[in-house]
């Protein structure tokens, strides 16, 4: 009789000890999926920040082409990826996104209006010129400064999850 409860008290113990390792292995797991979430994240964060600065760069060479003479960028706007990045990994941006678009665009219209003008007159006219630069411009600050949030919100969680990882 007292082996039988040795062994019941055994096997209590190996079904025990084998569920908490289970259990372990996958708090790991879910950790370590958890961090890779965020680091993909953080890449993203990357990607979409370093193109607004192409869009701003393509925007540039368009205006000095559209004004000055030369030939545009042969890329197209890269609007379009940051369109994506943010509505798939960062849609809380997309308020600032469009409205950095909507000034891009009357940006853009005015050098359209400008080398029109130009061809006509056969002068450069610069007139008008902070009148959308500076909204497009306010509206680029934005959407940095929604990026930058995001980054620190990010930046926290992480240090969050080495603190929960720490504290095990």
């Amino acid at each position: 009789p007292m082996s039988i409860t040795a062994g019941v008290f055994g096997l209590i113990g190996v079904v025990v000890g084998s569920l908490a390792a289970l259990g372990g292995q996958w708090l790991i797991e879910a950790q370590r999926e958890s961090n890779e979430r965020r680091k993909h994240r953080a890449a993203k964060l990357e990607e979409f920040v370093a193109t607004i600065y192409d869009h701003k760069h393509w925007l540039e060479a368009v205006r000095k082409a559209r004004l000055f003479g030369g030939s545009e960028p042969e890329i197209v706007s890269p609007f379009a990826r940051l369109e994506a990045v943010a509505i798939v990994y960062f849609p809380e941006i997309m308020p600032q996104l469009y409205a950095f678009e909507v000034a891009a665009n009357k940006y853009q219209l005015w050098m359209i209006n400008k080398e029109r003008d130009s061809l006509i007159t056969g002068e450069v006219s610069i007139d008008g010129f902070n009148a959308v630069f500076e909204p497009y411009q306010a509206a680029l600050q934005n959407v940095l400064s929604q990026a930058r949030m995001i980054a620190r919100r990010l930046t926290k969680e992480r240090q969050e999850s080495v603190g929960s990882v720490d504290s095990r």
